[in-house]
């Protein structure tokens, strides 16, 4: 008896390890799919000579819809009665779309421009209303003291995938750009995107279903107005606060960086491309660490660390145009958004029970739908108000100083206020910096990530 129950325990944990095998492989073609497509949404529409309100669209309304198409992801998962099946079969959808947003293209200009905005949005919608199913269906797969490092180790691997998708991809616009191909280079590239996302769906039924039942209604045994008067109560309350405005405060600026390097700056398609890929590189190569980092000290530690000096990075883009100079803001750029990524995910697990993590996923990701909206159309009438009037500076640069100073408002007054978890202690940032820089000396293996971490000393 004994030993057939070793063995299944052994089948149980050779099926765990292919199944996040599998994860991280389906991360890997999915981040191909956004470098080669996503990721380029902005440019696109950029090239095709859209106005600034049209750019800030598509930069904020996707987003948007999706994250509010959110609150029907329990509902889709009780009709799928499956997590999985939910999710491969959105996925599977999703990859179409990149058909209708390459022949916007082809048909006159604010036709093509409507069938563009509309297939993206339905793109974004279909991608991230699986997002609190997938959050629920790794949850319960993934380990809970091995989350940071092995989101950690998973983000850095799907991050240098990532980071050759973008960069083939922006070389190959600059060769068609030159060659006055530019529209047959967009749509070669939406159409790798497509098979990558075929891919990533093959590789997502490769996991392993959870036997878990349907998570119940959204607001099952309590009433609406019940339910939000008890949200400030809830310690997720002040974490749902510095996420939502931190985001709105992020999306003031965000949408308006590409139209910055491509139209003021006059980048080529190279040079916006390694500019911006120069994050995505730091970003997959600080996961792990942070993961580790993560694991160690806290999730909350790490957020109060990365959140707090998030406002520099719009700031530091006022100071020079200088390539050299933004590619220096780009390196801490993508060191600080490893860190505040991989922590902010990681706390919704901290946070949140089994039982009632999806629900409250819904709830951040659809009130963050606001803010994203928010952000990018105060952004766009910042812009437009500065173009009215004969000022010095560029009116980019009215957004991007707004952004990093309503950053670190949100940072001041909401990240003291989200709860520390049990069992790990408020540090020093001087800690966290001190601890990156031995375990980046040390180097990583798999092997390192899963020996057992020692237990920390109270502070």
């Amino acid at each position: 008896m004994s030993s057939q129950e070793d063995k299944s325990s052994l089948s149980r944990k050779q099926k765990l390890s292919a199944s996040l095998r599998a994860s991280i492989i389906d991360g890997c073609f999915y981040t191909m799919m956004v470098g080669f497509g996503e990721s380029f949404f902005g440019a696109y529409v950029v090239a095709l000579k859209a106005s600034h309100f049209v750019i800030g669209l598509v930069g904020s309304l996707p987003q948007a819809m999706g994250s509010l198409a959110q609150l029907l992801s329990i509902q889709m998962v009780r009709l799928f009665r499956s997590r999985k099946k939910m999710v491969t079969t959105l996925v599977f959808i999703q990859a179409f779309l990149y058909f209708p947003i390459m022949m916007g293209m082809m048909l006159p200009s604010p036709l093509g421009i409507i069938l563009i905005v509309l297939s993206i949005t339905l793109y974004f919608t279909l991608g991230m209303v699986v997002v609190p199913a997938w959050i629920d269906w790794m949850g319960f797969l993934v380990p809970s003291p091995l989350r940071g490092r092995y989101y950690g180790l998973r983000n850095s691997i799907t991050g240098f995938f990532s980071l050759f998708s973008f960069l083939a991809a922006g070389l190959f616009l600059q060769l068609m750009d030159k060659n006055h191909l530019l529209w047959w280079g967009y749509g070669i590239l939406f159409l790798l995107a497509f098979i990558s996302r075929i891919f990533s769906f093959y590789f997502l039924l490769q996991v392993q279903e959870v036997n878990v039942p349907p998570p119940g209604p959204l607001l099952s045994e309590t009433k609406v107005g019940l339910a939000l008067r008890k949200l400030p109560k809830t310690p997720f309350f002040p974490f749902l606060m510095q996420s939502v405005l931190m985001n709105m405060a992020v999306y003031l600026s965000g949408p308006y960086f590409t139209p910055y390097m491509l139209e003021e700056l006059h980048f080529s398609y190279w040079t916006f491309t390694y500019v911006l890929a120069i994050p995505m590189l730091v970003k997959a190569l600080a996961m792990p660490i942070w993961g580790k980092i993560c694991d160690i000290y806290g999730n909350r530690n790490v957020l109060a660390f990365s959140g707090t000096f998030l406002g520099t990075l719009p700031i530091l883009w006022t100071v020079s145009p200088d390539v050299s100079f933004i590619v220096f803001v780009q390196v801490l750029s993508g060191f600080l958004w490893a860190a505040y990524d991989l922590s902010s995910f990681n706390t919704l697990y901290d946070l949140t029970s089994e039982k009632s993590r999806m629900k409250y996923s819904i709830v951040l990701n659809s009130v963050n739908a606001l803010a994203y909206l928010a952000g990018a159309l105060m952004g766009d009438r910042i812009i437009s108000l500065a173009q009215s009037f004969p000022l010095p500076i560029s009116p980019y640069y009215l957004v991007f100083l707004t952004s990093g100073f309503l950053r670190f408002a949100v940072a001041f007054f909401w990240i003291p206020k989200i709860p520390p978890v049990p069992g790990k202690h408020q540090v020093r940032f001087r800690t966290l910096l001190w601890t990156f820089s031995v375990l980046s000396v040390r180097g990583f293996s798999w092997n390192f990530l899963q020996a057992k971490k020692k237990p920390t000393k109270k502070a």
